[in-house]
């Protein structure tokens, strides 16, 4: 039961994964030790990549409604008739993991094929897993920040140093011109020091590109105290905060922390871990560029983040309420961070 399914992106299979081990006459063996294993994909199953269960009195195995997870994307998990994950005969269940909408930009640290690392752990070039050509990255090798498998809760995530650490965009166009949903995991660890809604002071989680570095910005920085999104609220001229320089989300070093932002034809929404914290009024068109992450684009030589990016994710449309919280509860999930 349930071998081919599909759910929303951190949530579970309507229908729970089940075999049933039987003999050549059809009876049910029971008490046999069964591995199941996610073997692509990602996802996880009682928050473990494999574990083993025994078959009941008929020879049933199931994984209980609700303990596998969905990356996004496919994902595999198989049975192996043996008490060691990659051995026996074996059964194959797949599920698609599903976002909302179609996504500009997807940089996810726990995809390993998504970099290309100068030596073991050197961020050379990280792609974007929803399949276009945009990627992030940093030639010099040391500005080029590290990926470590425990950044973020015991994930891999990507960890600035604090002083000199960014990752460049490449050239390859947006195309947002309006509306737009910005989301980001990150945990910072050191100080940060805040700068103003109108300036290019302070620690930035993500700038425009310095090679784009023309009026229109989509960045998200520290002022006052809290993590807010810095942008041009009047038709291309003016720098403003969403939601204001006295509100935004609360900077809590060494607490992972899911960032988003909603940008309709006339508002601004900013969430932190999928509460709001406030709206600021839009007024014209702002086109997006590539982006920078960990540090302002626009002064070279500015101190870089001194924390750790987990995931960023770019939609080239406003995002319904129903949909920002998909996608946030699969950030959530997939990171450790309690949503609503």
């Amino acid at each position: 039961a349930g071998a081919s399914q599909s759910a929303n992106a951190g949530t579970s299979p309507t229908i729970a994964p089940r075999i049933r081990l039987s003999d050549g006459n059809g009876n049910g063996i029971p008490g046999v030790n069964l591995a199941w294993q996610v073997t692509s994909g990602g996802g996880r199953v009682y928050s473990l990549q494999s574990f083993t269960t025994l078959t009941n009195a008929t020879g049933y195995a199931d994984i209980p409604s609700g303990n596998w997870r969905l990356d996004n994307g496919t994902n595999q998990l198989t049975l192996w008739q043996s008490v060691s994950a990659g051995q026996g005969p074996s059964v194959v269940f797949t599920a698609t993991g599903q976002l909302p909408g179609t996504r500009t930009l997807h940089l996810d640290a726990q995809d390993a094929s998504s970099f290309t690392l100068n030596g073991a752990t050197g961020v050379a070039t990280w792609r974007d897993r929803a399949g276009s050509a945009r990627t992030v990255g940093q030639s010099t090798v040391g500005m080029q920040p590290t990926l470590s498998a425990t950044g973020i809760n015991s994930r891999p995530a990507v960890v600035f140093d604090g002083a000199n650490d960014l990752l460049a965009g490449n050239a390859v166009a947006y195309g947002i011109t309006g509306s737009r949903s910005v989301f980001i995991v990150f945990r910072s660890t050191g100080t940060v020091t805040s700068g103003a809604c109108d300036d290019s002071d302070g620690a930035y989680l993500i700038d425009r590109d310095p090679t784009a570095n023309d009026v229109p910005l989509t960045s998200i920085k520290a002022v006052g105290g809290r993590w807010v999104l810095q942008t041009r609220i009047d038709a291309n001229l003016l720098r403003g905060c969403a939601p204001s320089s006295s509100a935004g989300v609360s900077i809590v070093n060494n607490a992972t922390t899911i960032f988003s932002a909603v940008q309709g034809p006339f508002t601004i929404g900013v969430w932190g871990n999928g509460t709001s914290v406030g709206t600021a009024l839009m007024v014209g068109t702002n086109t997006m560029q590539p982006i920078i992450l960990g540090r302002v684009g626009a002064v070279p030589g500015a101190p870089t983040l001194a924390g750790a990016i987990g995931e960023v994710l770019v939609f080239p449309t406003a995002l319904s309420t129903t949909d920002r919280q998909i996608v946030e509860r699969y950030l959530g999930w997939k990171w450790g961070v309690t949503v609503p």
